[in-house]
């Protein structure tokens, strides 16, 4: 009954053309290779869950700001190190960071708080410059 449900609930989302149901087989069967068999699989590829790095740090007293808080900017070079070195592991040279987009500091980090930064590369590119 389960295997209904998903199939009527897919055809009830919209049909898929063809070409996307060949390429999405496509797609699983590369994970297939990788997951089951990784010497036979393209070295080009990689599974997402194997880019992923994440790293643990305790709020100390000298990194608080003047109302108390830790302070953003140090949160933020955290952040950009953990990047650095996620990127650096997953492609083998040095990043180039073009751009950061936003960050949002949504709740203010008391000192001795434990925190966790967890980073997954899910797109390379071949931009060089």
């Amino acid at each position: 009954q389960k295997k209904r449900r998903m199939q009527d609930h897919a055809t009830s989302t919209g049909s898929k053309s063809p070409q996307d149901v060949a390429r999405l087989q496509a797609l699983l069967a590369e994970g297939r290779v990788l997951t089951d068999m990784p010497a036979l699989a393209d070295r080009n590829h990689i599974l997402i869950r194997d880019t992923i790095l994440e790293n643990v740090y305790i709020c100390q007293p000298q990194q608080r700001n003047i109302h108390g808080r830790i302070f953003g900017g140090f949160l933020m070079r955290m952040a950009y190190q953990l990047a650095f070195s996620t990127c650096y592991l997953f492609v083998g040279h040095r990043p180039l960071f073009v751009e950061v987009d936003r960050i949002d500091f949504l709740k203010p980090v008391s000192e001795n708080e434990i925190y966790a930064f967890c980073l997954i590369i899910n797109v390379k590119g071949n931009n060089q410059k």
